[in-house]
């Protein structure tokens, strides 16, 4: 990355990302890393031409050197596209995320002009300060609506349920849940957790086979809170749960 600097708008302050430190961080290193020219570039064996304002993204080598979980990248880079200040080409073996308004916030004669031209009169500057202001605000109640519905997809409420139906094959007594919320706990381990819906499905019906965990994973709550445990014993069958050392060693 070439050096330099960019421009920092003072919105910032006002915006949602500001209120989450490691999403701060991502954002500021995703304007850093944009190109301020169009250039070609080597990435994984394939000449790539990157814009201004774009830049070549690989998820594990973005976290690593941000020191950031992928877990926390893939959510930020998911509300930063759903509040569209980014987008993101996905390729074969690499995608280009574009900033937004690059041009509108980089243009450093726009922003040179804009700070040096004289004060306009101040019926004007407050009726431009209140259309800021409204736009503003119904931009962050718009993200804040968008971040606070469920989100969850079909397939994560088709999988709730299919681990209710064979939960009730172990437990046939098992109260029906909201198949909503499930959705929406599947919905999470995969954005916030970084499992797909094959490992998820893959790792209860390890549990709803195991003689032991059968009786406990009666929940997606409880097989997103296991999971780890789950998914250890089930790429080594000779771990055994503490719960069942215990008693077994007790006998």
């Amino acid at each position: 990355m070439g050096k330099g600097w960019i421009c920092l708008h003072r919105e910032i302050l006002e915006n949602w990302i500001f209120q989450d430190a490691a999403s701060l961080k991502i954002w500021i290193a995703m304007l850093l890393r944009a190109n301020h020219e169009t250039k070609k570039t080597l990435f994984n064996g394939s000449l790539v031409t990157v814009d201004r304002g774009q830049f070549v993204f690989g998820r594990k080598k973005f976290s690593g050197e941000l020191g950031v979980t992928e877990s926390v990248l893939r959510l930020t880079l998911t509300r930063l596209k759903n509040d569209q200040m980014v987008n993101q080409q996905i390729f074969n073996k690499y995608s280009i995320i574009s900033i937004t308004n690059y041009e509108e916030y980089q243009n450093v004669n726009q922003q040179t002009n804009q700070q040096t031209t004289s004060k306009p009169p101040a019926d004007h500057q407050q009726t431009t300060t209140s259309k800021q202001v409204n736009k503003l605000t119904s931009k962050q109640n718009n993200l804040k609506n968008l971040l606070s519905e469920n989100k969850f997809s079909d397939d994560d409420l088709k999988l709730a349920k299919l681990i209710f139906d064979r939960i009730l094959l172990v437990a046939p007594k098992t109260k029906s849940p909201d198949l909503d919320t499930w959705a929406d706990t599947i919905r999470l381990m995969r954005e916030i957790d970084g499992h797909s819906l094959e490992e998820i499905k893959q790792i209860f019906l390890f549990a709803n086979n195991s003689d032991f965990w059968k009786s406990n994973i009666l929940s997606v709550s409880k097989l997103r809170k296991q999971f780890a445990t789950l998914h250890a014993q089930m790429i080594n069958p000779n771990q055994k749960p503490k719960e069942l050392q215990i008693r077994e060693g007790a006998v």
